[in-house]
C-alpha cells in the first residue's frame, strides 16, 4: 500500500444554525453574512480525530480503483439520534458525497483518485471531521 497524502484543509466551508440545526456548504463565497431563524450562522469548525481509538477516526485504504473510507475505531454508532450523516472526498477540484442510514456501517467507497485528498464526515452530535494528514488505515 501506498502513501496517501491528504489535504492540510478542505476548502469547502459549512456552516450551521444554531437554532434550528440547519447545515450548508459555501461553493461559491463572497464574504456576505449567512443567516438562518434571524441569526448569523456559525461556521464549522473541522476536528481531526488523531487519536489511535477514536469514534471519529476517519481512516482511508486505498483500493484498486478508488478508495475505501471508515469512521471510528471501534466503528462509530448509526443509531437515528447519534451517527455519521455523510462522508466526503475531495481531490483535484471534485467532490464526492455518500450519505448513510442508520443501522448501516459508518463507511463509503469512492472511485476517486487519491492525490491531493481530503476526507471529511459530519457526526450528528459532534459536528464536522477531517482526515488527519497521514498514511492510510492498513500501515497506520
Amino acid at each position: 500500500m501506498g502513501v496517501l497524502k491528504l489535504a492540510t484543509f478542505c476548502e469547502l466551508d459549512a456552516y450551521k444554525c444554531s437554532v434550528c440545526g440547519t447545515l450548508v456548504q459555501i461553493l461559491d463565497p463572497r464574504g456576505m453574512e449567512l443567516v438562518c431563524c434571524g441569526r448569523p450562522m456559525a461556521r464549522e469548525a473541522e476536528c481531526a480525530a488523531v487519536r489511535q481509538r477514536s469514534v471519529h477516526r476517519i481512516e482511508v485504504e486505498k483500493m484498486p480503483g478508488g478508495l475505501r473510507v471508515r469512521i471510528g475505531r471501534p466503528l462509530h454508532p448509526m443509531t437515528p439520534e447519534h451517527r455519521i450523516l455523510w462522508i466526503e472526498a475531495i481531490t483535484g477540484g471534485m467532490e464526492v458525497r455518500r450519505f448513510l442510514r442508520p443501522g448501516n456501517p459508518p463507511e463509503a467507497t469512492f472511485r476517486i483518485a487519491a492525490e491531493g485528498l481530503c476526507v471529511r464526515a459530519y457526526c450528528s452530535r459532534h459536528g464536522l471531521w477531517r482526515s488527519p494528514e497521514s498514511r492510510p488505515a492498513s500501515i497506520w
